[in-house]
């Protein structure tokens, strides 16, 4: 108390309230750490809530500026093929409202946090009143965004039909209220070995009926749908042809990256085709999901949020949204195509988090490499959110007042060695392309088709802008960003607050897929980092709730969360029977053809062609053929599907007339593809030598083959 009086006769209340906390901590220091930590729960919500209202304004603000002096360019539809040139739907304005905000709120965010970090305990003492209603208004808002959402028909064609999934939203919230005000807070561990067995088991057999349902399959399943004829064509193509000796970025292109090299040694091993195919993807996606379930385990320790967290991230991976309402969509490209790197990324940003050591950033700059030539659209995400993750720490170093020059010198050396490890990693891989490769390399090809679709606005859908649930998934890295800025800003960053923080980066840069086509399917489809950074956040509340640092109407928001979540895997439980019918219906099924056609068309190919034959197949499910019957096609360039670009086409057409490739299956009927009148005038003088049983599929010999 000598302190206080001294304190008092010089008249500084700073200076008072100062020694009176110093007092009082030395006295009641588990009391002065709980209301350190409410008031810091107490700056979060604050920057939060101002965050929201500068987006909201700054977004409006700016697509105000961007239409009153910006003049947007035409797009050139001459780059794309006639057959595309409907689709171009450029979005300018939307765009540079976007990325001018993910790129400066998070720095906003940083000047806020450092903002309310130097106000004196009092003044953020005044916050504290408003923290209840902060919750729950916040809680209401998250479940706002999802009052017109349904797990039905609504996903593809916007017209609702499930009203009732309103009402089962609410039950959900209110069940989380009622868990966490009489059960859930009774927990105090998580990490028994029983508990941890039943919760790998549900998760693990939700996994492998996801796959067994219809992920997993041979060529008697393929039919005339653009699931196979389109999405898994595009996939395929690159693979079959790098499996038949030649090399991306020399002889073909690859929209979705260089994977096809990757994957190719294993089925020059075995043998690619339909089937074999679809297993790899299998145990990617396991491998994948079981890394992410285990990052979940072990940062997550309320038992409802790991069990009811693990089964809507089965839910809203692997488009099991679009099989349970009858659609039995794959789309390899993101699953596990785009997928696979950055869920493996989490497990190894998991263990720099833990250990900070020079090897494990080593680990994680050779994953965020590998996923960036895998796939760039998320591979380079996974590069550009770690650097971020150490730039922001870096500014906090910098702008802690206590001796922070060891930080500061670790984190220069994590940055070097990231990046120094992604070029070396990156440039030995390319130089494999060129020891490989028979000519050149188009090095252009590695971002040519994503710059000119994102630039034309090839195939753009506007983001809504009432409330959806897209606002909610942003919200939630946005509070995440937050969360991992205020823990640095105050020098006292946990590894659980740095994986929120880097999966909250992951997540937004991964968002930029749902922004340049904003329909609720490639939300869904990016959304999943958030079932993990939402989790995390509650499971935190949750647990200063328990130490008595936060009072109970700070559950509103773990409420919340395990309200959407288990709304979200409701679906898959309840369909879950449904699951392991299908799955028997297609083990039981697998001999048989589903489509005549495709079986008719592999046979003829078979019948006119021996495997590692030069043929030219210039008909829908091209890949497809190419993977089953082990043929390698004549001409140089992407495939029919990935052939969007004029140049491209022209390129086709040329090579055609100059070559003249000695085998050709040219499709006609229900499988022609465009442009039928210049393909059939570059086959001019071609001698139609044999044609299948269906009349669907032509054997064409050159004129020197009569």
């Amino acid at each position: 108390m000598k302190c206080v009086h001294r304190m008092r006769r010089r008249g500084s209340m700073a200076a008072m309230a100062s020694c009176r906390s110093s007092t009082l901590a030395t006295h009641f220091p588990d009391d002065m750490m709980k209301l350190t930590l409410r008031r810091e729960s107490a700056r979060v919500t604050s920057v939060f809530l101002i965050a929201v209202a500068v987006t909201v304004t700054g977004a409006w603000g700016l697509g105000i500026l961007y239409g009153a002096f910006a003049t947007p360019k035409a797009a050139d539809s001459a780059l794309i093929i006639e057959t595309y040139r409907r689709l171009l739907r450029p979005e300018p304005g939307e765009r540079f409202v976007f990325i001018t905000l993910a790129f400066t709120l998070p720095l906003l965010c940083l000047a806020g946090a450092t903002r309310l970090r130097a106000l004196q305990d009092s003044a953020v003492g005044r916050l504290e009143p408003l923290r209840k209603i902060a919750a729950w208004v916040t809680a209401i808002l998250f479940l706002g965004t999802f009052w017109n959402f349904e797990f039905s028909k609504w996903l593809t064609t916007d017209i609702r039909t499930a009203y009732w999934q309103t009402g089962l939203l609410l039950a959900c919230f209110l069940l989380g209220v009622l868990w966490y005000r009489t059960v859930g807070l009774r927990q105090r561990t998580a990490n028994t070995s029983t508990y941890s067995a039943i919760a790998f088991s549900l998760f693990f057999v939700a996994c492998f009926f996801q796959m067994a349902a219809w992920r997993v399959a041979g060529i008697n399943a393929v039919f005339e749908s653009g699931t196979w004829s389109v999405h898994f064509d595009a996939v395929i193509y690159p693979l079959s042809q790098v499996v038949g000796g030649k090399t991306l970025l020399a002889d073909l292109p690859s929209q979705y990256g260089l994977f096809p090299e990757m994957m190719a040694p294993l089925f020059k091993v075995g043998r690619l085709s339909v089937k074999s195919f679809t297993l790899a993807c299998a145990a990617m996606q396991l491998l994948s999901m079981t890394a992410l379930w285990w990052v979940l385990h072990r940062t997550v320790l309320d038992r409802a949020l790991r069990i009811v967290g693990s089964l809507a991230l089965v839910m809203l991976t692997f488009e099991s949204a679009m099989f349970l309402i009858g659609i039995p969509e794959r789309y390899f490209q993101y699953w596990p195509v785009r997928f696979f790197w950055p869920a493996i990324s989490v497990v190894a940003f998991y263990r720099y988090s833990r250990t900070l050591t020079d090897s494990s950033v080593v680990l994680f700059a050779v994953v965020a490499a590998v996923g960036a030539l895998w796939n760039a659209d998320s591979g380079s995400m996974i590069i550009l959110a770690f650097l971020a993750f150490l730039g922001f720490k870096l500014t906090g170093a910098y702008l802690h007042r206590a001796d922070t020059s060891a930080l500061r010198v670790r984190l220069w050396k994590a940055a070097a060695i990231h990046v120094l490890t992604v070029v070396l990693t990156a440039g030995l891989f390319i130089g494999f392309l060129y020891f490989k490769a028979a000519g050149p390399l188009h090095l252009s090809w590695l971002y040519e088709y994503q710059i000119t679709f994102y630039k034309l606005g090839f195939t753009m859908l506007p983001m809504p802008v009432l409330p959806t649930p897209w606002m909610a998934v942003m919200g939630v890295y946005l509070m995440g960003v937050i969360v991992g800025i205020s823990a640095i800003v105050r020098g006292k960053a946990s590894w659980r607050q740095d994986i929120i923080f880097y999966l909250s980066l992951l997540g937004v840069g991964l968002f930029l897929y749902y922004q340049g086509r904003s329909h609720i399917l490639n939300l869904i489809t990016v959304a999943w980092p958030a079932v993990l950074v939402g989790a995390m956040l509650a499971d935190q509340t949750i647990r200063l709730v328990r130490a008595g640092a936060e009072d109970a109407s700070a559950l509103a928001m773990p409420a919340a969360a395990l309200g959407i979540l288990a709304f979200c895997a409701w679906p898959l439980v309840w369909n879950f029977p449904a699951l392991v019918r299908d799955a028997v219906i297609l083990a039981e099924t697998r001999h048989t053809p589903v489509s005549e056609v495709v079986d008719d068309e592999l046979h003829f190919i078979r019948e006119h062609a021996k495997p590692g034959e030069s043929c030219a197949i210039l008909s829908v499910r091209q890949g497809i053929y190419y993977a089953e019957t082990r043929l390698v096609s004549p001409l140089s360039g992407p495939g029919y599907v990935e052939t969007v670009l004029q140049s491209d086409q022209d390129r086709l057409l040329q090579q055609l007339k100059e070559t003249s490739p000695g085998c050709v299956f040219f499709g006609i009927g229900p499988s022609t593809i465009a442009p039928v009148g210049p393909l059939a005038a570059a086959l001019k003088g071609y001698t139609v030598k044999a044609t299948n049983r269906l009349g669907t599929l032509e054997f064409l010999v050159p004129p020197a083959a009569k």
